[in-house]
């Protein structure tokens, strides 16, 4: 069909045919200073030694809609770990009081209710050896520093995947593509 030499398309409208948008229809912006609305599953407790590491893993978990508290040390995390009930564990391996492993050890022998609780271990160590480290410790999972938010839900995903309602988190639900461990 040719209108004024112009080819439309009879399955497209012509541009003057597209109603305008009122705005007044549309619903408020969202106010972006305000944290996010964050879901009724038990929180990660994140065991760091370094206030920086804590600082990001809390930013990550927060994107992923996961409620956290913190922990200076093994130690700490320890005297935590009875206080709540946990969604899981992110732990450095090597920190100054009380490293992750033995903690994770310590963690595993309190209660019954602790040894279901997954441990990830967040690390810096050679990949062999920390494998190692997180298999005579029970450790269930590994994310090598520096973490991606992909590696860290990759793991969350495949060890306490009752963080994750269905269709949330930064892989839209889908599930992990190519899961690894760092």
């Amino acid at each position: 069909m040719q209108v004024a030499s112009t080819w439309f398309s009879p399955l497209i409208p012509p541009l003057f045919a597209i109603r305008p948008v009122v705005l007044d229809a549309l619903p408020p912006a969202p106010n972006l200073s305000t944290p996010p609305v964050l879901l009724a599953t038990p929180p990660v407790l994140v065991v760091d030694d370094q206030a920086a590491s804590r600082w990001l893993l809390g930013k990550m978990l927060e994107r992923l809609r996961i409620d956290c508290r913190f922990a200076n040390d093994g130690t700490e995390a320890v005297a935590l770990a009875g206080t709540q009930r946990w969604g899981a564990f992110l732990m450095d391996i090597e920190m100054q009081r009380l490293d992750g492993d033995s903690a994770a050890i310590q963690l595993r022998g309190l209660s019954s209710f602790l040894a279901d609780v997954p441990i990830i271990a967040v690390t810096s160590l050679p990949v062999a050896e920390a494998r190692e480290r997180c298999r005579r410790a029970g450790i269930n999972g590994l994310v090598c520093k520096p973490v991606t938010l992909f590696a860290l839900e990759t793991q969350l995903r495949r060890h306490a995947a009752s963080l994750f309602p269905a269709e949330q988190g930064f892989l839209g639900g889908s599930g992990c593509r190519t899961p690894s461990t760092c």
